[in-house]
């Protein structure tokens, strides 16, 4: 079979992949959380997080498939089921202690880290001159940042020092961090695809 009939399906399959495994896992959300009762505060800023998340990994899912022809790997869908899992591993933790909800976010930033660095890396294959680390560093800081400050907001709710003011607080943090990652993750693309 020609290498450039299947380059030129690769945007088509990776952004249908994807978009199904967000789905499901939008749904597995909306399950998990319509199976709590009376939710609190802090399980409806988890929900509003975890579809921001679930944005951000399809915008920036999609934007990377339409900008390469690549022959696919088993490391591609690798790199799809990755970051699925790390949502429905957010998606169980809704409804558990929020200290390991926070922990849970570490994972998810760690994941993402590591779906992402792999992401710029495909794009490198084919065109190393647009698609570079150097140009998304900040976007891998934002990444690297998240799994850190999880962490830290995770040990301090385990050890009873976040009230409920300080943990609205910790959402309004991430809230920015999400938007601030996919303007900056919008920005580098469209200016590495213009050159």
């Amino acid at each position: 079979m020609n290498d450039e009939i299947i380059k030129s399906h690769y945007s088509t399959v990776y952004i249908t992949l994807i978009s199904i495994l967000l789905g499901v896992a939008l749904a597995d959300l909306i399950s998990v959380f319509r199976s709590v009762q009376n939710p609190d505060y802090f399980q409806w800023l988890s929900l509003i997080l975890i579809v921001t998340l679930v944005m951000n990994a399809w915008i920036s899912y999609s934007l990377h498939a339409i900008s390469v022809k690549l022959i696919p790997v088993p490391a591609d869908a690798i790199n799809v089921f990755a970051i699925s899992i790390a949502h429905f591993t957010l998606n169980s933790f809704i409804i558990k202690p929020h200290y390991q909800f926070y922990f849970a976010v570490c994972f998810y930033s760690l994941v993402t880290t590591c779906t992402i660095l792999y992401t710029f890396y495909r794009a490198s294959q084919f065109n190393s001159k647009s698609f570079f680390f150097k140009s998304y560093r900040r976007v891998i800081f934002i990444n690297i940042t998240g799994i850190f400050i999880s962490a830290l907001f995770g040990w301090l709710s385990l050890k009873g020092h976040l009230s409920k003011t300080m943990e609205i607080i910790t959402f309004g943090i991430a809230y920015i961090n999400v938007l601030v990652w996919i303007m900056l993750y919008w920005k580098v693309w469209k200016s590495q695809l213009n050159k």
